[in-house]
């Protein structure tokens, strides 16, 4: 989503959000991979504190002062014991590489035309990001799959005892890859309180 946000469409929503009474309004497009989640993704995070709370951090904004992390690597969700389960799964009950290629040619598989080709996960890097293809839009680097429900929340900071709103798995992994990064989030909001104490 936010990759699609022209620069003048951002500026015409800040605008619209500073005029909002005796609030100061900050925004800022995070990349979570490099605050310690194990996938990559971008969102617009916007943040509104009253005027008189503002403190000498105002020059800086709150939203700026949460420091880079160290790169998580995806491995650590995706070799978890518990989800070898998956190991055997193969969309359509075929070969991955033979539902992306026919006859030499790509052609459409469960989530359409694939997108999958040498996008092959790297076990000590983050994720790819996590789209509406249910993790069909990259390959394990241990087995021949994809990835499964479980993985892509977990890769997103969901607990595994979330209680999904729906019932699908396709609209729970759209709803997965709607969402915000929950580690990130959590870490976000850590230092935001900090920032508030500290006035």
């Amino acid at each position: 989503m936010v990759p699609r946000i022209t620069k003048v469409a951002l500026e015409v929503y800040k605008e619209a959000l500073s005029n909002v009474e005796d609030y100061r309004v900050y925004s800022r497009v995070f990349e979570v991979s490099k605050y310690s989640s194990p996938a990559k993704r971008k969102r617009l995070y916007i943040l509104g504190i009253k005027s008189n709370l503002l403190s000498w951090f105002d020059s800086v904004g709150p939203l700026y002062i949460i420091p880079e992390s160290p790169t998580v690597p995806c491995s650590t969700i995706l070799d978890k014991p518990e989800y070898y389960k998956y190991d055997t799964m193969k969309p359509d009950g075929h070969n991955i590489l033979s539902i992306y290629k026919q006859n030499g040619k790509p052609r459409k598989g469960p989530f359409g035309t694939a997108l999958i080709k040498n996008r092959i996960l790297n076990p000590n890097n983050p994720a790819f990001t996590i789209t509406g293809m249910a993790g069909t839009n990259m390959k394990h680097y241990r087995v021949n799959r994809f990835l499964g429900l479980e993985e892509i929340a977990d890769l997103m900071g969901f607990p595994l005892s979330y209680k999904y709103p729906v019932k699908s798995i396709t609209t729970k992994a759209k709803m997965i890859a709607s969402g915000v990064d929950l580690r990130f989030t959590k870490k976000l909001l850590e230092f935001i309180k900090i920032y508030l104490n500290s006035i």
